[in-house]
């Protein structure tokens, strides 16, 4: 395939765009939101909820600068689904575009909103997903009221999957004993103690998942040496907490 197809800005379905390549080595796929069209280095800013702006912008920044000494470091945009056929779409369209870049069984990190987005892909194509962080993770992208009952109800009784048959969104949840790669769960600590609890109650329920807080100095520094330490894992360990 000629080189100018992966120039960036190159789109695939309308919903993902290819933003910045840096760095040389195994490759790191970096997927980030886009949500308007005020661009920054190949992608758009991006606004989860309860989350700045600014402050996603800058740990994007900080994996490409930080991760681009020791890997191939690939920044993918992708527009957030807003329906239950556009999740399944936006996978479809960033597993083409990794095969495109040749990327058949890659690390991949999500932000914030953009998690979520990981989160999906890995439990609909495990195979190319040979581990995953999230940072700062988001549950859902939008709650409506029956979603926040369900919710609820999820607390009490296990309920929640069979009532969000037919619900037009993708909430992790009910999907994260489905994800089978090796899961790093980051806390950035911004987000005050009960996000932290939550965070960490949701890696516990993922059959390969560590949780990692940030510390409070130098925690881009400590962010960048979490991936990179954890990057070499490529196996399921069943007695994870016991092995660390």
């Amino acid at each position: 395939m000629p080189k100018e197809e992966f120039s960036e800005g190159k789109e695939y379905g309308g919903r993902i765009t290819f933003g910045r390549e840096q760095g040389d080595g195994r490759a790191l796929v970096l997927v980030r939101a886009e949500r308007d069209s005020t661009t920054s280095g190949g992608c758009s800013g991006i606004t989860p909820p309860s989350f700045e702006a600014t402050a996603i912008s800058q740990w994007c920044e900080a994996i490409v600068a930080g991760c681009s000494k020791f890997a191939r470091v690939l920044e993918i945009c992708v527009v957030p689904p807003q329906s239950g056929l556009e999740w399944e779409q936006t996978s479809a369209q960033l597993e083409s575009a990794l095969a495109d870049r040749g990327l058949r069984h890659c690390p991949i990190i999500g932000i914030g909103e953009s998690a979520l987005i990981v989160h999906h892909f890995a439990v609909f194509r495990p195979k190319i997903c040979q581990s995953i962080i999230l940072i700062d993770p988001v549950f859902q992208l939008a709650a409506t009221r029956f979603t926040r009952l369900v919710n609820w109800v999820e607390q009490i009784l296990p309920l929640g999957l069979p009532l969000r048959v037919g619900t037009d969104s993708f909430i992790s949840a009910p999907f994260l004993h489905r994800i089978r790669c090796p899961t790093l769960v980051i806390n950035s600590g911004k987000e005050g103690v009960e996000q932290e609890e939550a965070i960490s109650s949701m890696t516990r329920r993922i059959p390969n998942g560590w949780f990692r807080r940030l510390g409070r100095e130098a925690a881009e520094a400590d962010l960048i040496e979490s991936i990179s330490s954890f990057l070499p894992v490529r196996h399921r360990y069943p007695m994870r907490r016991l092995a660390a």
